[in-house]
C-alpha cells in the first residue's frame, strides 16, 4: 500500500508518521506538506512546499500551480491518503478529486481547527478565563469553523481519526464512528533518564509555547512562593532551539506542561518518553472519550498546583517511580511504529468497506 500524508506537518507528527509507515513491510509512504517550521522534524520521505505569500499575487499564483502539480502527481501515486488539519487546495478542490477517485481516506484533526469553545467551556472550568485573557488560539477556534471543516471532509467521503480530547468535538451525526489515536514519537530517539530516587534538589522545567493556554501566569507565582520553603531548581524554557529544550527536558526531574487546557500535547509525550514525571491538567471528559485511565501524568490544575508540586518536590522516590511509569506508558501508547501499524489496519478496513459497496 502506498500512503500519502498531507498537507500540514503539525507538531512534526505527520512527518514522523511518514517514516513509521515506511518501516511497515509492504508499505511506502510520502509526505506532502505546506510550509515548514525550523523546530519541526523533516524526514527524508517528505516534500515541503513554501506557504503562499500574503502580499505577492505572482508568488501566490505560482505557488498554487506548484501545489496543484505536486498534489496530482502524489495522489496518482498513492493508494490511500491521510489528511491532517484541513484541505490542500483552495475551496477543497483536492477533497473533491479524492472523492471522485474513491481512494481510502482519513482525516486527523489536531487542535484549534476543530475545538469548539462553547463545548470546551462546559467541560473545563478553567478555560473560560483563558479565553477572556488572551488565549492564543481563540481566533482559530469557533463552532462555525469546526463544523464547516467537518462537513467538508464528510461530504467528500473521509473517515475521522483524532486523539481523545479532540474526539469530543467531532459531530456524531456526521461521524457516528470514529477512530482514536495518540500523539506519536520515534521512541528510539528518546533515551530515558529517570529522576534519581536520592536527589533531594530536583530540577523542574516549564516550556510554554502558549503561556496563556498553558497557565504560565499561575505557575510562576507558585514556583516563587515554594522557593522560600523548599529546595529545588526551576528553569523556564522560552525562545530556545528545539534541540536545547529536549536536552533540558532529558535532564530534568519534573516537567510542568499545562494546567488549563484539560489534555496533554506533544510536550508531555516527549517528557514521558524521556522517563519524566509530568504535571498536566486532564479534564474528566477526555477519559470518557478514549483516553487511557492508566496514564501516569500527575493530574494537576490551577487549584491543586501548589499541593501537587510539594508532593513531587518532597518525594524523590515518587518522582523516580512516576518516571519509570511514564516511559512504559509512552512505549505502549505513543510509539510511532505501533500507531502506524494501527492506522495501516484502519486503511485496510476502509478498503474492505469500499469493496463491499
Amino acid at each position: 500500500m502506498k500512503i500519502l500524508v498531507l498537507p500540514h506537518n503539525v507538531a512534526s507528527m505527520p512527518s514522523i508518521s511518514v517514516e513509521a509507515f515506511n518501516r511497515i513491510k509492504g508499505v511506502q509512504a510520502r509526505g506532502l506538506f505546506i510550509g515548514r517550521h525550523k523546530y519541526h522534524f523533516e524526514g527524508p520521505n517528505s516534500f515541503f512546499i513554501e506557504a503562499n505569500s500574503k502580499t505577492n499575487i505572482v508568488s501566490r499564483i505560482l505557488s498554487l500551480f506548484k501545489r496543484t502539480f505536486w498534489f496530482i502527481r502524489s495522489v496518482l501515486w498513492a493508494d490511500a491518503v491521510y489528511y491532517v488539519w484541513n484541505s490542500f487546495l483552495p475551496c477543497g478542490i483536492d477533497l473533491k478529486i479524492l472523492n471522485w477517485l474513491h481512494k481510502p481516506r482519513l482525516v486527523e484533526w489536531m487542535g484549534s481547527e476543530i475545538r469548539i469553545p462553547e463545548i470546551a467551556m462546559k467541560l473545563n472550568p478553567y478555560i473560560q478565563e483563558a479565553y477572556d485573557n488572551g488565549y492564543e488560539y481563540a481566533g482559530l477556534e469557533s463552532k462555525t469553523n469546526s463544523l464547516a471543516i467537518q462537513e467538508k471532509f464528510k461530504r467528500n467521503g473521509f473517515e475521522a481519526i483524532a486523539i481523545s480530547e479532540l474526539n469530543i468535538y467531532i459531530d456524531r451525526t456526521l461521524f457516528p464512528s470514529r477512530y482514536i489515536t495518540f500523539q506519536r514519537l520515534d521512541m528510539k530517539v528518546f533515551q530515558p533518564v529517570y529522576p534519581s530516587a536520592s536527589n533531594f534538589r530536583p530540577l523542574i522545567i516549564h516550556s510554554p509555547t502558549a503561556p496563556i493556554a498553558k497557565g504560565t501566569n499561575y505557575i510562576l507565582p507558585v514556583i516563587e512562593e515554594l522557593k522560600k520553603e523548599y529546595s529545588f531548581d526551576f528553569i523556564l524554557l522560552q525562545n530556545m532551539k528545539r534541540e536545547e529544550v529536549l536536552e533540558r527536558m532529558q535532564q530534568c526531574d519534573v516537567f510542568i506542561d499545562q494546567i488549563i487546557i484539560g489534555a496533554h500535547g506533544l510536550a508531555s509525550t516527549e517528557a514521558m518518553a524521556f522517563g519524566k514525571p509530568v504535571m498536566c491538567y486532564l479534564m474528566p471528559a477526555i477519559f470518557e472519550n478514549g483516553f487511557p485511565s492508566e496514564c501516569p501524568i500527575f493530574n494537576t490544575n490551577r487549584d491543586t498546583l501548589k499541593e501537587q508540586l510539594i508532593r513531587l518536590i518532597s518525594n524523590p522516590a515518587l518522582r523516580h517511580e512516576l518516571g519509570i511509569k511514564s516511559r512504559q506508558y509512552a512505549e505502549k501508547y505513543h510509539d510511532a511504529d505501533k500507531i502506524a501499524k494501527d492506522v495501516y489496519e484502519v486503511f485496510k478496513e476502509i478498503q474492505m468497506k469500499q469493496h463491499r459497496t
